[in-house]
């Protein structure tokens, strides 16, 4: 193992394998966080109408603003329809070969003029998301524990 890997798995962090779309389907890809507009259905209701029919990141997402509805079997439904988009993408060829590495962006936001992040790979077995907890790495807002079943019900078995 490089120093650089040693580096890295002492942070709880990996370079990671990211799937990017093709040139193609990059104006309809960009979706902010779901767990933003969380009281906004016109948002939501707007990037659906942007996207209709095209490939989006909006498919393979469950924003917070749908987990507010009462009926199990919608949930259910927008959970296989996330699943059902991430096979059919798979088998259209939406995204480019996997790239091994991190990604460096940029937003602006409200409150800052330029917000840097990086994507990478976690250790989950270095996550914790419990607001007392201090592990390597925390979630930097609070979590709301009833938000996570649909969340964890979409990861098992998922193909992305």
């Amino acid at each position: 193992m490089s120093n650089i890997q040693q580096k890295f798995n002492s942070l709880g962090i990996e370079i990671p394998e990211i799937l990017l779309p093709e040139n193609e389907y990059l104006q309809n890809w960009p979706c902010i966080a779901c767990d933003q507009y969380t009281q906004d259905r016109d948002y939501w209701d707007k990037v659906k109408e942007i996207t209709h029919g095209s490939p989006s990141a909006l498919n393979l997402i469950f924003p917070e603003i749908y987990l507010s509805v009462d009926e199990s079997n919608s949930v259910k439904q927008r959970i296989d329809d996330i699943r059902s988009n991430m096979n059919s993408y798979l088998k259209q060829g939406v995204f480019k070969s996997p790239l091994k590495g991190f990604i460096y962006i940029e937003r602006e936001t409200p409150f800052q003029c330029k917000r840097r992040g990086l994507i990478a790979a976690i250790d989950l077995e270095h996550y914790d998301w419990f607001p007392e907890a201090r592990p390597l790495i925390r979630s930097t807002e609070g979590t709301v524990p009833e938000r996570l079943p649909p969340r964890m019900d979409i990861r098992r078995g998922a193909p992305l």
